[in-house]
């Protein structure tokens, strides 16, 4: 029975023996000094915050216990290899921040191993970031600026801009101003939505504005100045025209008489904006202009210059004062043309007939008076002038004359020349009067 007994014992022996061979070199060892790290270093008031503490060496299980300066804050237990111990609490106000410390032991010594400190700070956390414009309209191929602020956090701040999905830029600030970032917008990029994000050492609390869109407008073009007519009068009126082709309605068209506001139409169409005006004076024909903008207001655009001319209008009492005068004179006229054989005609035909008989009978009595010789030779004269004939009438008055001297006898004649134009056919009333005086002797006459 002795050897049947000896041979489990040596079994047993080698058993035990092999066991103590595979167990680590530091199974029965003390812990060493272990190490504690925040998730963050910063901790927000009304956030909870969680602190690891880890030992590398030491036999299982492993006691460990977090501090506060000096007093014990958590326990825990680790039974397990390679795994942190992690401690979690909330922080509520200024006396949960401060120095931490965590310590390790296991039940092979009765000494605890003291991590190094951890100074844990409290941090506010970023408000709700505001992304905004200096304008919401803008036009394609334009340079806008995006701006985003966070009024509270702790600084430093992060702003990220973001267009859609797409990450833009990120720009840290160390003051309260926002973050701005200039932006060219294209065709595509023109109607995303935009948002920000702000963020600071409390990483997992960081917050994202709402999403900022633009309004894309066209801006107007250039536009034309016009009128119905180009040359007017003083006291005349006229229609000046305003239209712009292109631009996002409606368009506000502003009339100007060189600097001095006129008028302010609106369109919300195509269709130019009018307006009529007076011109009372000269000063009316002033140089005129018009200005059209839309909701892009920083980008108005004027028209070319348009004038006026003054045309040459007589006055009407000038020419009153040309036509009077010509119609006076045409209205005489015509009063003489009628009074000439109304009056003036039947008058000289009837002294030509009371003178034509008187001449004859004078006539008649000086051929019985004159000599023959002097009669053949007038009828001679007459005979060969037959184709050319000129009657005389002679007219014999006597009047009475007062002499400065008695002794002087004085015969005197009034002598009436009449002469007919009987070539073109009409009579002449001119009369031609010569006195025929004989004296004899010198005489004086009053």
């Amino acid at each position: 029975m002795a050897p049947a007994l000896i041979i489990p014992l040596l079994l047993m022996k080698l058993l035990s023996v092999q066991t103590t061979r595979e167990q680590p070199s530091d199974a029965g060892a003390a812990v060493s000094q272990p190490e504690l790290w925040p998730e963050s270093p910063f901790a927000a008031a009304g956030q909870n915050v969680t602190l690891h503490c880890f030992t590398a060496g030491g036999a299982l299980p492993v006691t460990y216990e977090l501090f506060k300066m000096d007093t014990r804050q958590r326990t825990v237990d680790v039974r397990e290899t390679n795994t942190t111990a992690k401690f979690t609490f909330l922080i509520e106000n200024m006396t949960d921040v401060g120095e931490y410390k965590c310590t390790a032991q296991n039940n092979f010594t009765t000494l605890k191993k003291y991590s190094n400190g951890l100074n844990l700070t409290l941090a506010e956390p970023v408000s709700k970031p505001k992304l905004y414009s200096d304008t919401s309209l803008t036009a394609i191929g334009w340079n806008t600026t995006l701006c985003c602020l966070s009024d509270k956090g702790s600084l430093p701040i992060n702003y990220s801009f973001f267009a859609g999905n797409i990450f833009l830029s990120v720009i840290t600030r160390n003051n309260r101003h926002p973050a701005t970032l200039t932006y060219n917008l294209n065709s595509s990029s023109a109607y995303w939505n935009y948002k920000c994000k702000a963020e600071n050492m409390l990483s997992k609390l960081q917050k994202y504005s709402d999403f900022f869109s633009f309004t894309v407008a066209e801006m107007v073009s250039k536009p034309k100045l016009y009128s119905n007519t180009s040359s007017t009068a003083v006291g005349g009126e006229v229609t000046l025209s305003c239209v712009a082709n292109s631009g996002s309605l409606p368009i506000n068209y502003s009339f100007f008489r060189g600097e001095t506001f006129l008028s302010l139409v609106t369109r919300n169409d195509r269709l130019p904006a009018t307006l009529t005006i007076n011109l009372n004076s000269t000063s009316d024909l002033w140089i005129y202009v018009c200005k059209a903008e839309n909701m892009l207001s920083d980008r108005q655009q004027y028209s070319e210059s348009f004038n006026f001319t003054i045309e040459e209008v007589n006055d009407p009492s000038s020419t009153w004062m040309i036509i009077c005068p010509v119609i006076v004179i045409a209205v005489l006229l015509l009063i003489f043309i009628l009074a000439f054989p109304l009056l003036i005609l039947p008058r000289c035909k009837a002294r030509k007939k009371n003178t034509f008989t008187e001449g004859n009978a004078i006539t008649a009595k000086k051929r019985n008076v004159l000599p023959e010789s002097h009669g053949s030779n007038n009828d001679a004269e007459g005979n060969a002038q037959q184709g050319e004939v000129e009657y005389t009438t002679i007219f014999i008055t006597h009047g009475k004359k007062e002499m400065e001297q008695d002794d002087s006898e004085v015969q005197y004649s009034e002598v009436l020349i009449r002469t007919n134009n009987q070539v073109t056919g009409r009579d002449d009333c001119a009369t031609e009067y010569s006195e025929i005086q004989t004296r004899n002797g010198n005489q004086r006459f009053q």
